[in-house]
Order: structure tokens, then sequence, then C-alpha cells
């Protein structure tokens, strides 16, 4: 647990880097590490992947339902951006991100779920 959480940390400082990059290609880059880092969260406490998503939500939200649901829902929607768009996957079906706003816009919101997730970790 202790190595990945690490490599979890190395991943999120490359991205970090990378994303104060003035050019297209460094700050996909710093999406797809971060993105890296978001997958490897979801298998911190199993392997099996959903399983170990609800025991995270489960520790962020706290007893609080309704932060629950919201969680699940941010943590569906992200995972559901990662598949479509050119984030994770780079084959001809997926979503090329072209715009360096819409690359910020997405960093900064799976920055806020990671952040969330590694107080609770």
């Amino acid at each position: 647990e202790k190595g990945e959480y690490n490599k979890v940390l190395e991943l999120i400082d490359l991205a970090i880097e990378d994303i104060k990059k003035p050019n297209v290609k460094d700050r996909t880059y710093a999406l797809e590490k971060l993105w890296d880092a978001y997958e490897r969260i979801k298998t911190f406490y199993t392997e099996k992947k959903k399983q170990s998503t609800e025991q995270l939500i489960d520790e962020i939200s706290e007893g609080t339902s309704n932060f629950n649901e919201l969680l699940t829902d941010e943590f569906r929607h992200l995972t559901h951006i990662g598949n479509q768009f050119q984030v994770r996957h780079f084959e001809t079906d997926k979503i090329q991100i072209k715009s360096l706003k819409h690359i910020d816009y997405l960093f900064y919101r799976m920055i806020a779920i990671i952040d969330l997730c590694l107080k609770s970790i």
C-alpha cells in the first residue's frame, strides 16, 4: 500500500509540473498522469475496483448519505470522461481534447477529487 501511495504522489507531482507548461502536448500528458493516479487510487483498498471505490467513497463521505451519493456520481462521471475522451485511451474513436481551457478544467476537477481521496486514505 505504501508503495502504491508513493506512486500516486509521484504521478501527481509529474502532472502538476506539466500542467504549468504552455503547450498542449505537455498539458495533455499532465492530464493523463493525473488520470493514472485516479485509477490507482480507485484500487487502493483492494484489486476489485468497484468494491475498493465504494469503500473509498464511504470513507470520504463519513456517513453522510447525500455526500456519498454526490461522490458516487462524481466518480462515475470522471470514469466516463476518462473512457470517452482522449485522456487515458487514444484510440481513434475517443474524443480528442484540443483546448487548453478544457484540459485545465478537467485537470482541476480531477485534482480536487484526488486531493479529497488522499486526505481519507
